[in-house]
């Protein structure tokens, strides 16, 4: 899976090694990610897990569901997104 230049391998449950090393601005500058049109598919689950794990200066993780979306399958991805551990204290996530 490729998202902005980001590969991601498509088994959640193995994430360890994932950006690692993480990059620098990851870890100081990467305040706020925006996911648009989101479809609450598995792949971009683990990604933004990854992400919300390895971004230890995020603040917010925005997600703009995808107006064809699957209602049903975001309410059930919305509550797995909030439980996935941060590497920011202060990050909260904003679904739109």
């Amino acid at each position: 899976m490729r998202i902005q230049g980001i590969s991601f391998p498509s088994d959640l449950d193995n994430d360890d090694g994932i950006l690692d090393p993480v990059p620098p601005c990851f870890k100081s500058h990467l305040k706020c990610i925006k996911v648009i049109d989101y479809t609450a598919h598995e792949e971009s689950l683990l990604a933004m897990k990854i992400l919300l794990k390895k971004a230890a200066a995020l603040d917010t993780m925005v997600i703009s569901w995808c107006p064809e979306g699957d209602l049903v399958k975001q309410k059930l991805f919305e509550p797995l997104l909030e439980l996935f551990p941060k590497g920011s204290n202060n990050c909260e996530i904003v679904f739109e």
